[in-house]
Formats: C-alpha cells, structure tokens, sequence
C-alpha cells in the first residue's frame, strides 16, 4: 500500500520530514506530494517548493515527490491502493484535517490515515519559518540541513 503526504510544504520543514519518515516505516512507498492550495498566498514559488521537496527527500528510500495543482480528490481518483496519511499537532489541526478527509473520501473514496506528530515537533511549522525569515530570526534548525541553502537562495532572491 501506498501513503501519500500533500501538502503545500511552503517551505518543507523538519516535521514535515519526520511524518515522510513515519510514514516509510509503515508503508511500502510513499509519494509526498506538493499541492496547489488555493487559499494560501506562498512565499517560495511552486517550482522552488519542488525543488526544496526533492532536495529534502532525496535519498530516502521508497519515498518520491509529485506535484499536482488542481484538486487533490483528482489526483487521488488516479491512484491505486492508496491512502493520504497527515500528521496533526493539536485539536486544530485535527478539526481542518477531519473536514478535508471526509471531502477527500466523498469525492475519491481515498481514507486518510491521521497520525500525531512527534512532540519535538509539535510546534514547527512552515508559518513560523515565514516569520523567522521575515523577522531575521534563527530558521536553519526547522529546514532539512540539505534544504538549507535552497531556503537561504530563494529567499534572497524575492
């Protein structure tokens, strides 16, 4: 069976990382894919946000990164075997994650798989990397070490 991780990964962060590492221990592959969300304004464009994705992941072993920037109930309607797994933080999460779940299953018959975040991660985020950024704060320790660089690039560049 597959798991896939969406997501907008707006950038990708060590929780992030972590849930495709939990996930790899449960599944036989996992696609972590970056999703167009279309109430988010972004500050890292989609092509970066691929970038950093494959970056971030690359020698995992059984994980891929994917892209798809309509619906994710249409992406999911062309996948065999598979389920979204998402980590939650709090009750919060939980809420938001419930209602995409049930709206994913009704129109693509895909279950979703929750897991809780480990609580080293509890309060990393891809929102706090944006203030830290903004506000000159310490970032680096929430990135992938090998995202790192990318994140410094790109954000430079905008």
């Amino acid at each position: 069976m597959k798991a896939i991780i969406p997501g907008s990964f707006d950038p990708v962060t060590v929780g992030h990382l972590a849930l495709v590492e939990k996930a790899s221990g449960l599944f036989d592959s996992v696609t972590v894919l970056l999703c167009h969300n279309f109430d988010k304004k972004t500050l890292f464009t989609f092509d970066q946000r691929l970038e950093l994705l494959s970056v971030a992941t690359s020698g995992m072993s059984g994980v891929t990164v994917d892209s798809h920037q309509g619906w994710l109930y249409e992406y999911l309607k062309e996948q065999k075997d598979a389920v979204l797994f998402k980590g939650v933080r709090n009750t919060v999460d939980f809420e938001y994650e419930k209602a995409m779940a049930d709206f994913n299953f009704e129109h693509s018959g895909t279950e979703t798989v929750f897991v809780l975040s480990d609580p080293d991660f509890s309060d990393v985020s891809s929102t706090k990397v944006r203030e830290l950024l903004a506000q000159g704060g310490e970032w680096k320790k929430l990135i992938p070490q090998n995202a790192q660089k990318l994140v410094e690039n790109f954000y430079r560049n905008i």
